[in-house]
């Protein structure tokens, strides 16, 4: 995966729409297509939604879903780029309001997005709904970090901001899912929803308060690639620290995903073993379990990691949904998930309104008992808007069991049920665009205490800060320690 996609891996698996920035540089995978064969990949994708989504009239009725279909197609009434189709898709997708109901370009946007197509080169923060330089993707500093970017060729910073946040779709009414999606994919969201400009423009106050304009060239992944300097070998996605002057230890899990955990050589059991034994060497008082930015389907690792605290019984989900058992004929396929269709049948009973419900005897409904051994002292859980899926349950069950005081922002993963795991992958047949739809439904364990359309909220808002992006530190986690410290 080229450097700008992996800027880009929120983008294109949080719903929000990838393409090449309209009249800036055309469409890098083809020319225009008739709008009677646009119209039949609208058609198909609704079709598609209807008959495979898991829970597609949480937001929208069905007739209101229909609805807005009709306004798409009626707005495909010319010659049209898989990128405009997109484009018009938009208010369809926002409709069903899924965060894991999207769609996505072609590969040969895909593979031009990794190596050649070039985007602005500053990774952002966004603070109070303003945008902060992170740092510049170059070799050298012309914009100090934690400088508040004041406008972008002219176009002010909140401007900017609001554009890029209508082209994001999270789970109901979470916002703050959607501004940690720009914040991660800045660079090419940024060409695909403003501009490719040939220079920007950049002017903004650095962290002295001096105003300041610099113009930064653009770069593409591969550029950026051979362009930054070599980084020192980072830390695996899982680790832990002890920190004895609050007897603090820090537990980092940036990922619920297996096959990246897989890869970094990483068994998940081993590891919580390996913290329960440590936090017993160390006689920790304090566990913090950071799970800021991670995501996976695998809610086992909820389980696995919640284990660690867990003083009663504890499951993560209290139902799984499904409303189709059969996988809907006449579709372009790219994913068939014939798998889960396999087993389907045997696994899930007809419940209400064409829906059918998870067997009531199905291990993944049993609660689990506390281990002996789990730790019983002060525990706190950081999380923001990219802790989703099975993160973002381990976040709910931390709060609801009342076993953890929860830090950080709003959760990007629905607090009732979210929609996720096996996924039909619909292929435009005229477009080549790709609609990904989630076939399951989760209900989490417990109530919520805020918006059912929201995210699981914190007890405690903290986020990064400008001048934790200045010293190059991490904000959350200075305050965090600093009130341990204070509270011992």
């Amino acid at each position: 995966m080229g450097t700008v996609r992996k800027l880009q891996v929120g983008l294109l698996m949080g719903a929000t729409l990838v393409g090449p920035a309209l009249s800036a540089q055309g469409d890098v995978t083809g020319q225009k297509i008739y709008p009677e064969r646009l119209q039949e990949d609208v058609e198909a994708f609704r079709r598609a939604l209807h008959a495979a989504h898991a829970d597609p009239y949480r937001y929208v009725t069905k007739a209101g879903l229909d609805r807005v279909f009709r306004q798409v197609k009626d707005s495909v009434d010319r010659p049209m780029t898989a990128f405009e189709l997109l484009r018009e898709l938009r208010p369809a997708l926002q409709a069903v309001a899924d965060a894991h109901t999207y769609v996505e370009m072609p590969d040969a946007y895909l593979e031009a997005l990794d190596h050649s197509l070039p985007v602005i080169p500053i990774a952002v923060r966004l603070v109070r709904g303003e945008i902060y330089v992170q740092e510049e993707l170059k070799g050298f500093r012309s914009i100090p970090p934690g400088s508040r970017i004041v406008s972008i060729n002219g176009l002010s910073g909140r401007e900017v901001l609001d554009r890029l946040f209508a082209f994001t779709v999270g789970d109901g009414s979470d916002s703050t899912y959607r501004y940690r999606t720009v914040e991660r994919n800045f660079p090419g969201m940024y060409r695909t929803w403003i501009e490719a400009a040939r220079v920007f423009k950049v002017a903004f106050v650095d962290p002295s308060g001096s105003i300041g304009e610099k113009t930064i060239f653009p770069l593409s992944g591969d550029q950026i690639a051979n362009t930054m300097p070599v980084q020192e070998q980072k830390v695996g996605p899982w680790s832990s620290a002890y920190y004895p002057e609050t007897h603090t230890t820090w537990c980092t899990l940036n990922t619920f995903d297996p096959r990246i955990l897989e890869e970094a050589d990483i068994k998940p059991e081993r590891f919580i073993d390996d913290v329960r034994k440590d936090l017993r060497k160390n006689g920790s008082r304090v566990l913090v379990i950071d799970v800021r930015d991670a995501g996976g389907a695998e809610l086992a690792l909820a389980e696995t990691v919640f284990a660690l605290i867990a003083q009663h019984p504890f499951r993560v989900v209290q139902n799984m949904q499904v409303r189709s058992t059969d996988r809907p004929d006449g579709f372009s396929y790219a994913e068939p998930a014939d798998a889960f269709y396999a087993t389907v049948h045997a696994s899930y009973l007809p419940g209400e309104n064409g829906v059918y419900d998870l067997r009531p005897d199905d291990p993944r409904l049993e609660k689990l008992e506390p281990s002996a051994k789990a730790f019983d002292g002060k525990v706190y859980v950081v999380c923001n808007g990219l802790t989703r899926e099975s993160a973002a349950a381990f976040v709910m069950m931390a709060k609801r069991s009342g076993r953890a005081r929860v830090v950080g922002e709003e959760t990007g993963t629905g607090c009732v049920s979210s929609c996720g795991g096996r996924e039909l992958v619909i292929t435009g047949a005229n477009s080549g665009l790709r609609l990904h739809i989630p076939l399951i439904r989760y209900v989490y364990e417990g109530s919520p205490a805020g918006p059912v359309d929201r995210g699981e909220l914190p007890d405690h808002v903290a986020l990064q800060q400008p001048w934790g992006l200045e010293r190059g530190t991490d904000a959350v986690r200075v305050s965090l320690l600093q009130m341990i410290q204070e509270l011992q």
